[in-house]
């Protein structure tokens, strides 16, 4: 990683500091400063798995209509799993691009749906 030295120690700190076994389910808060970068840390590499667009700590998967979304899913989760994550099914959407989904609080849909 190229940074100065006080953001290196800091990013660091961060990834040698792991979970409080009392409290497994707490770790960066959703939202904090360091949430993105250290979910792009985990997230280095997943393009190669799949096209996938990353910002901060959300992504979303483009796929065909030929790709079988299970399968590609399946690859990320195994991805994440070796890396000591996982997927939140509860924010885990498979939809088609032209019914449209939201990103980062935008409303993205297929022009060929969308209502001029």
């Amino acid at each position: 990683m190229i940074a100065p030295t006080k953001i290196l120690t800091g990013t660091l700190r961060c990834l040698k500091a792991g979970v409080n076994p009392e409290f497994p389910e707490q770790g960066t808060p959703q939202g904090g400063v360091v949430s993105p970068l250290l979910a792009n840390i985990t997230l280095n590499g997943v393009e190669e798995l799949h096209h996938v667009i990353r910002y901060a700590d959300d992504m979303v998967a483009i796929l065909k209509p030929e790709d079988d979304a299970e399968e590609i899913l399946g690859r990320i989760e195994a991805f994440l799993t070796s890396r000591g994550c996982s997927i939140n099914e509860m924010m885990t959407l498979v939809v088609r691009a032209i019914d449209g989904f939201d990103f980062r609080q935008l409303a993205l849909q297929s022009p060929e749906k969308r209502e001029v």
